[in-house]
């Protein structure tokens, strides 16, 4: 089977699946998505995994807009442009039964009714639907449906007790696993409760230490608190699967629980299954990317993976939290673009132009100074290293003989395009892809945290200030708003107030990643290491992924005067992040604390972060006092040399400007190149405090050594005088007396040093 030409801006993915993917996105139109779509909105929703309902829902109005049809009623067709008309007609009533047709093959190869039977909205009209629709019209599998809409699970698992069927089963289980989850959740609240509740003798003294990702719990839980409800659950979907009566639900489940109790093995492998049988249940997606920890792994699984176009976006999520934000940049591009053709800045949500990527953010104040001003405040990370995100994205969809990914009008592709401008540091395309985003979804709260983050980054505070007004009038008790307005907050300086709605995000959801990781950074503001410890550490049980909480704990140890643990955390970052040069200027400057004295050890990382593109010129300053410091003075005046070009390009100005001015005018004058000596000290006449009087000294200096030789070659012209070698040449007498002539030797002397 020949595979379409696959897009310029995908072709660096190194995999067979995944382009055969591009080809199954490329191949189905938009008339096979929206009726496959449709029928997951339904088959999802009727198994009450709602999150993967709406998300579906959400593709499905992403889609191109249904062409128009010409109207029955219309007279015949007499033009070019009424025959145009006609065709078009002709076209989509084509696409109509196409899709008519695959939903009804899809339906018969499965044995249960999609939905899709109808025509080309989906719906059902009239006919049989099968024994799985008389199973899901059922009085019990109905009550059952509505007791999960009010959060009554133990009660839904007691009615379908019995009652026999797939969906049955599925529900009946499901309703298991959450009744526990609701269960385990109520523990974990009242534990923590009482231990808030203690005298401050009782508690804790001793900041904890961050364990190992290995360490957690299975499910990188923050709690050793167990859902009381898998061992039964687990039981009975096992059964079901040896005697063959499980389906894509039940796996989907049962690849949860096994994930939940440490098998990730059979957790991936299960899931895959459920995926390849059903593709559309982006809840199953979600939870392979939770259990993939680094990229091989999912390319491993990738032979298991349906070549279907919901690989794309499931492989553009991953992406993203692996922080290989300019591959997930190009695929989101790929996806938003219009099917046949490239990305065009007239889709209705603009995905922003490649921008700077590699640019670091200014690096703040704070508590952070404490540990020697010169890192960077995990506040301020993002994705700095990997060469930037517009590299990747400039021919998305491009290629050809390659389609768009078809889903122009997503705001799920919006949203992924915007965080990974973020995270590549690219703050004005996230802004204006994430204005234009609310201007479309003004009430989506999904991921405007992400937006807040921007604002706050930018210190914008009308624009951050506007935003936690809107949301809050949305939904006041969203983990999302509560983010939004600790940022607000934070921005402000009101740090204790930005730490309460924080904690009110994590009241509302626990595991609320963004939460956790910036209340660390409000308690290192308040100079608070036992709570910033605490906080990261929780952080870094959840997703072991995010490499700013590593940052942020290995920032707190450096505040504590702690080099060691620091090197430890700082060292799980860099190898999150191997080509982030922040994670090598903090690993070198932890070599360099009095405690290790590791000046070698620091020198290979900083050559590590020059080697990463670091531009701030951290990197370069501290070599050169390095190799200063071990008398390597050649080395110590290059690096030393790089750093002034670079702030000369930059214009900028500071103490870093005057010390590489100071030793290269010291270092030159030692080597006798007495020019560039007196241009570097020239240089500092211009600053005042010690330099300035250092350099009048080397200025001195150099013209006493400059007196001393006009002497010396003034003697040497009088003692060839009265040897008689004077010069006879009458015309170079007139031209003045012997004084000139020593002038002008003086300055061709002087030019040659």
């Amino acid at each position: 089977m020949a595979v379409p030409a696959t897009p310029d801006s995908v072709r660096h993915v190194p995999s067979d699946p995944v382009a055969a993917a591009l080809a199954a996105a490329a191949a189905a139109s938009p008339t096979v998505k929206r009726a496959e779509l449709r029928a997951a909105v339904r088959e999802l929703r009727d198994r009450c995994l709602f999150q993967a309902s709406a998300w579906a829902a959400e593709q499905l109005v992403g889609l191109p807009a249904v062409p128009s049809q010409q109207p029955p009623e219309a007279a015949p067709a007499d033009t070019r442009e009424q025959r145009g008309g006609e065709a078009q007609a002709g076209e989509a009533k084509a696409a109509q039964q196409t899709e008519k047709a695959y939903a009804g093959e899809a339906a018969e190869a499965k044995g249960e009714a999609t939905g899709a039977k109808g025509g080309a909205d989906g719906e059902t009209k009239g006919g049989v639907r099968g024994e799985q629709a008389e199973e899901e019209d059922a009085d019990e599998v109905l009550f059952a449906r509505s007791l999960f809409d009010v959060r009554e699970f133990r009660r839904a698992a007691h009615v379908l007790q019995g009652v026999a069927g797939r969906t049955a089963l599925f529900l009946r289980n499901y309703a298991l696993y959450l009744a526990g989850e609701k269960c385990k959740e109520e523990i974990i609240l009242e534990t923590s409760s009482q231990q808030q509740n203690l005298p401050s003798t009782q508690q804790q003294q001793h900041p904890p230490i961050a364990p190992h990702p290995s360490t957690s719990s299975p499910d990188n839980s923050d709690s050793p608190v167990a859902n009381p409800e898998l061992p039964r659950v687990l039981a009975e979907l096992e059964r079901e699967r040896a005697a063959g009566r499980l389906d894509a639900w039940g796996r989907y489940l049962l690849g949860v629980v096994l994930a939940q109790r440490g098998r990730e093995g059979e957790a991936r492998a299960v899931l895959c299954e459920s995926v390849r049988e059903y593709p559309w249940n982006w809840a199953a997606w979600q939870q392979i990317e939770a259990l993939c920890l680094d990229y091989d792994t999912y390319l491993s699984l990738l032979p298991a993976l349906p070549t279907h176009w919901m690989t794309l976006f499931s492989l553009s999520s991953l992406l993203l939290s692996l922080h290989r934000n300019s591959e997930a940049l190009t695929l989101c591009l790929h996806l938003a673009s219009p099917p046949s053709s490239s990305p065009s800045p007239s889709s209705s949500l603009s995905t922003g132009e490649p921008g700077r990527g590699d640019e670091i953010s200014e690096r703040r104040g704070g508590a952070a100074a404490a540990a020697g001003g010169e890192g960077e405040t995990a506040r301020g990370l993002g994705d700095g290293g990997g060469g930037g995100g517009g590299g990747g994205g400039g021919g998305a969809g491009g290629g050809e003989g390659g389609g768009g990914g078809g889903f122009p009008h997503s705001t799920w592709v919006a949203a992924a395009t915007a965080t990974a401008h973020y995270n590549l540091r690219d703050f004005d395309s996230a802004e204006a892809v994430f204005t234009e985003l609310t201007s479309v979804d003004p009430c989506r709260l999904e991921a405007m945290d992400t937006f807040s983050n921007i604002l706050y980054v930018k210190e914008d505070f009308a624009g951050l200030s506007h935003l936690a007004h809107r949301v809050t009038c949305i939904d006041k008790y969203r983990p999302e708003t509560c983010c939004i307005v600790g940022n607000y907050f934070s921005l402000k300086g009101r740090h204790e107030r930005a730490v309460a709605y924080f904690r009110r995000a994590l009241r509302l959801d626990r595991r609320y990643l963004s939460a956790w990781t910036l209340m660390g950074h409000e308690y290192v503001e308040l100079k608070n290491s036992a709570g910033a410890i605490q906080s990261y550490r929780r952080a870094v049980d959840i997703n072991p992924r995010d490499y700013r909480a590593w940052y942020g704990l290995g920032q707190t140890y450096e505040i504590l005067a702690m080099p060691c643990y620091a090197l430890y955390y700082y060292r799980k970052a860099a190898s999150l992040r191997p080509h982030d040069s922040r994670m090598w200027c903090a690993m070198g400057q932890c070599y360099e604390a009095q405690q290790l004295q590791q000046p070698q050890a620091a020198v290979r990382c900083y050559r590590r972060a020059i080697a990463s593109n670091e531009s701030e010129g951290l990197a370069l300053h501290k070599l050169s006092k390095l190799y200063e410091g071990m008398g390597q003075m050649r080395h110590a005046a290059h690096f030393y040399k790089r750093n002034l070009d670079r702030m000369d390009g930059e214009q900028v100005e500071g103490p870093e400007l005057v010390e590489a001015l100071l030793f290269l005018a010291t270092y030159h004058r030692s080597q006798g190149d007495f020019a560039e000596a007196e241009r570097y000290s020239t240089r500092l006449l211009d600053f005042g405090g010690p330099a300035k009087e250092d350099a009048k000294a080397l200025l001195r200096e150099i013209r006493s050594v400059h007196h001393h030789q006009h002497q010396q070659h003034h003697h040497g012209m009088g003692t060839l005088g009265s040897l008689g070698f004077e010069d006879e040449d009458e015309d170079e007498e007139e031209d003045g007396d012997d004084g000139g002539d020593d002038g002008d030797e003086e300055m061709d002397l002087e030019g040659s040093f």
